[in-house]
């Protein structure tokens, strides 16, 4: 599980260190980039609910950590979210676009990870989960009023629920070993990445943990799920025949699509368009 954590983008690996950030349309034209800096790089982009921002972690080349920053589509313009001198990534706004939750953990702690959220605007930042753990990987709830996330607490991954009016956290009821979680639009499904079959791979399961199915039953490396706006496919990371790429599977049929098949990026951490035509991405050249 740690080559997960390395090559998905909370640090900089030693194949690309220098990511910049693109999308993809659904049907796998060659991805366009959206925007890059020579001694910026840039992890786990997302959009926000209306499509009009993506917040993302940029850090200088070279260092460890890196603020929060928020970049503005329509108007070609940033602004930095956080200010708190941890390394602040995998962003996750709010079903209502008006919070971002996010992992948080100190520059030279590698073994512990923590979760926050903070307003749209900047302000309000407060901390929901504060433990000696690795937790990797946010979810909100359709609802907004849960988050599924990963966490390494008791020295295995898990699953975990957190309410967020009431700070309560429970693993599923029935336990579920991975990390990386994602729910499912009708908020009845969570698809996160698991490694019990000897490899990692894209699992989902009822909210209830029941029901698990591994879509992905390969010895390949595939990561960091994200379900569709439309909960028809879910977007992973993988590397197969020495190359990464985004690729989409229906969880009814199981069929993959690689919507990034002719190109040589390494790359990581998908996130889909509000309206599902597009995928973002982080992407590094060799």
């Amino acid at each position: 599980m740690i080559l997960v954590l390395l090559l998905a983008g909370c640090q900089s690996s030693d194949d690309a260190e220098h990511f910049a950030v693109y999308e993809v349309p659904v049907d796998g034209n060659t991805p366009q980039l959206l925007f890059e800096d020579s001694t910026k790089t840039y992890f786990s982009p997302i959009w926000s609910p209306d499509g009009t921002q993506i917040v993302v972690n940029v850090t200088d080349v070279g260092e460890k950590s890196g603020e929060l920053h928020i970049f503005d589509v329509e108007h070609d313009t940033w602004r930095q979210l956080t200010d708190n001198g941890r390394n602040n990534w995998f962003p996750a706004w709010s079903p209502d676009g008006e919070h971002i939750v996010y992992i948080s953990q100190r520059e030279d702690d590698t073994a512990t990870a923590d979760i926050y959220m903070i307003r749209a605007d900047g302000t309000g930042e407060t901390i929901l989960l504060d433990n000696d753990a690795f937790e990797y990987g946010l979810s909100w709830s359709p609802d907004g009023e849960r988050l599924a996330y990963g966490s390494e607490q008791g020295g295995a991954w898990q699953i975990y629920i957190m309410t967020i009016s009431t700070g309560e956290t429970a693993p599923l009821a029935t336990p579920q070993h991975g990390n990386s979680p994602t729910w499912s639009p009708d908020g009845a499904w969570l698809a996160f990445t698991s490694d019990r079959d000897g490899d990692d791979d894209i699992f989902v399961s009822r909210i209830d943990g029941s029901a698990v199915q591994n879509l992905t039953a390969n010895e390949d490396w595939d990561d960091n799920p994200r379900w569709s706006p439309d909960g028809t496919s879910i977007a992973f990371t993988s590397y197969r025949n020495d190359q990464y790429g985004i690729y989409l599977i229906n969880p009814d049929t199981g069929i993959e699509t690689n919507i990034t098949p002719d190109t040589s990026l390494y790359t990581g951490f998908a996130a889909w368009y509000p309206d599902g035509s597009r995928v973002l991405f982080q992407g590094g050249e060799d």
